[in-house]
């Protein structure tokens, strides 16, 4: 069935012979009943022209239908120039195609237009068919021309009215639609893909009702349809279809059945879809409406009040006469709704009223109302007209009793003076106390100062004497160092002493330093640090023999020359404390772990929503996690100084580092199985570039 709906000119027979009817070969052979003259005597009944051919398709014999169909003469005819009388814009198509047949030896069905004698162009049938010799050869070619003129206008005008019915269609805002009697859909009209996306394709009702209408909708449908169908009545039902977003809207939807005009019977149904799902919706409000009136008429919390602006009271429900004190009867009889307001409130009541009179409505307000014993009572009006105009119009207003609202505004704007008055005392207190703070800081920052100016005196001032020592013990022990007796030793063990003192000197005073001193917010390019380090500690990485594997490391937020320190002292003492007789490996990698993923011993001293994890790992001589805590303190060692030269101020130091850069330094070890030493430093997500 095709998917457009079929006008009314579709449904007449059309009146033209159709030459699809004509025979598609002819018979030829002995013992014909049915001769080629009787075919010709039945084609030229309706034919424009009857002709033959050789079989080769030259015209050998003359055709007096063929001259009278298109007033050619017999030396046109017999000479090849049949062709002259196709249109122009037909000849080469007529001929190939006849060339085509002649070689291929297949008849030709074909339409092309041919000047009738004394007429204009016109539509013909073409058709040739080879007869046959007993030996399967072609005999030659018989064919007929056939005016379907009057045919092709039929079509054309057919077309037309289709076309016209399709456009006139697609043009009204509403699904058409049209079955058949049993309810095959063969039509849809535009609107239906518009609305649907979906392309139409032939189907039954009962597809698309499961497909298209809402699931609560499809069953009362095809019920109400049966029922039309078995009735011959109207069909009509409101119900939901899907759109192309997946919204379902509501449609009406009717359909007459268009009946056979000679026998009545119902031949298709005719039917369209038309969107209320605004109407509904308002039809929706409405009943919403009505029942929330219905309900605030009757709610035991809001009051509602019918007056006049002329100061008549027309109604209330049982919750106003409550608020107010007043019976129905003496509300309706004798009490204007001036005499329930207070005197205070009737400048607002009044512009109320005026505004209500000139636009319908007011925003609400609130007022002090009298009780009927005289008491006093808060209420928020909600007015707003229903009909009328002027004084005499019908209004209601809802009300609600704020009463206990205003007590409690009351009492909190008392307590929010109170709280004006305390905040403002504290206000005074905070800054008393700022003031005293900031000279705190000032003295901290003067004594962090002095602090610093006297670990550098004091480590010049200790390192000079230790110089002496050194240079006189040393000038002592080139002279006498041959000499026999323990002079010699007691001079190298006094050497040695002043030399671990001027070490210790020094890392006190890099210790001082770093604990005075905060990062200084720079951006610290780590790799660069650690190369940095690596270049110092050269001599001492050949010749121990030590392979370092540092990955890519990030930049931080920090101070570079501390950072260094960091980083000295912890590869310098994976360099120190090897094993035996084993090359120290040393690798050191970073990655980035969330704030929440922190083991819970670790704790920096910035809080940041990530944090950078630097871990330098060795396979030297470990040690024991119980003793954790105690390395990263000052002058803490786990093993003699005759085993590893050092301070016990180096890991100290890096715990400094770390808090200054609002991180923190841990280690997981196990004795003779090397040590990991874990820095957190904050990730900063500022789009500055490296200072270092």
């Amino acid at each position: 069935m095709s998917a457009e709906m079929q006008s009314p000119d579709a449904f007449r027979a059309a009146s033209t012979p159709d030459p699809s009817s004509l025979p598609s070969a002819i018979p030829v052979g002995a013992g014909d009943s049915f001769s080629l003259n009787d075919y010709k005597i039945l084609l030229d009944s309706f034919a424009g022209a009857v002709w033959e051919t050789n079989a080769e398709g030259w015209v050998v014999v003359d055709s007096p239908s063929w001259r009278s169909f298109t007033g050619q003469t017999v030396e046109q005819w017999l000479n090849q120039k049949w062709v002259d009388a196709f249109h122009p814009d037909d000849r080469d198509f007529a001929l190939r195609l006849w060339r085509d047949s002649i070689e291929k030896r297949i008849s030709v069905d074909t339409e092309v237009r041919v000047r009738r004698a004394g007429s204009d162009w016109h539509w013909t049938n073409v058709r040739a068919t080879p007869v046959y010799n007993p030996d399967g050869s072609v005999a030659k070619w018989v064919g007929v021309t056939i005016d379907i003129t009057e045919k092709k206008r039929a079509e054309e005008a057919l077309r037309q009215s289709e076309e016209r019915f399709r456009v006139m269609t697609n043009a009204v805002p509403l699904i058409l639609w049209q079955t058949d009697l049993e309810g095959h859909a063969d039509f849809f009209n535009k609107q239906w893909t518009d609305y649907t996306g979906a392309e139409f394709t032939s189907t039954t009702a009962k597809v698309i009702s499961d497909t298209f209408v809402h699931p609560d909708d499809a069953e009362p449908t095809m019920r109400a349809f049966a029922e039309a169908q078995r009735t011959g009545k109207t069909f009509e039902i409101e119900h939901r279809i899907r759109s192309a977003s997946g919204e379902y809207r509501w449609f009406l939807v009717r359909a007459e059945p268009y009946r056979d005009l000679n026998t009545g019977e119902i031949l298709r149904w005719l039917g369209s879809s038309v969107d209320i799902h605004e109407r509904k919706l308002a039809e929706e409000a409405l009943r919403q409406s009505e029942a929330l009136l219905q309900k605030a008429f009757s709610t035991e919390t809001v009051g509602v009040l019918f007056f006049r602006l002329n100061g008549g009271i027309t109604g209330a429900n049982d919750t106003f006469l409550r608020m107010c004190g007043y019976s129905r009867e003496e509300l309706l009889r004798e009490i204007h709704w001036e005499r329930l307001t207070a005197p205070e409130c009737m400048d607002i009541t009044l512009r109320s009223a005026r505004q209500i009179e000139e636009t319908g409505e007011t925003p609400p307000y609130e007022k002090q109302m009298i009780r009927r014993d005289g008491s006093r009572w808060w209420g928020l009006f909600a007015p707003t007209r229903i009909s009328g105009t002027g004084k005499e119009s019908e209004c209601v207003e809802f009300i609600l009793d704020i009463t206990e609202r205003k007590l409690a505004e009351n009492a909190l704007r008392e307590s929010e003076e109170r709280f004006r008055s305390l905040s403002a005392r504290l206000d005074e207190q905070v800054r008393e106390r700022t003031q005293e703070l900031e000279i705190i800081v000032q003295d901290l920052k003067r004594s962090n100062d002095s602090l610093a100016q006297f670990a550098y005196v004091a480590s010049h001032d200790l390192q000079e004497p230790l110089r002496k020592i050194q240079q006189f013990g040393t000038l002592l022990e080139s002279q006498y160092a041959e000499q026999p007796g323990p002079g010699a030793d007691y001079l190298g063990r006094m050497l040695n002493a002043a030399g671990r003192m001027s070490v210790l000197i020094r890392d006190l005073l890099t210790y001082s330093r770093i604990a005075t001193r905060q990062d200084a917010g720079g951006q610290v390019v780590l790799q660069k640090v650690v190369d940095i380090v690596l270049n110092d500690l050269e001599l001492a990485i050949e010749e121990t023999g030590a392979t370092i594997d540092v990955g890519p490391l990030p930049m931080v937020r920090g101070n570079a020359s501390q950072l260094g320190q960091l980083f000295l002292n912890l590869i310098n003492n994976a360099l120190k404390f090897r094993q035996a007789g084993t090359a120290p490996v040393i690798t050191i990698r970073s990655e980035e772990v969330s704030a929440k993923d922190l083991p819970q011993s670790v704790r920096p001293a910035r809080q940041a929503a990530a944090y950078y994890r630097i871990g330098v790992a060795d396979n030297g001589i470990g040690f024991d996690e119980q003793y954790l805590e105690r390395i990263f303190q000052l002058f803490q060692r786990l093993h003699g100084k005759s085993q590893y030269l050092g301070t016990g101020i180096g890991l100290a130091i890096c715990q400094k580092v770390a808090a200054n850069h609002g991180g923190a330094i841990t280690a997981r070890s196990r004795s003779g199985h090397g040590a990991t030493f874990y820095v957190y430093l904050p990730v900063y997500t500022g789009a500055a570039g490296p200072d270092v």
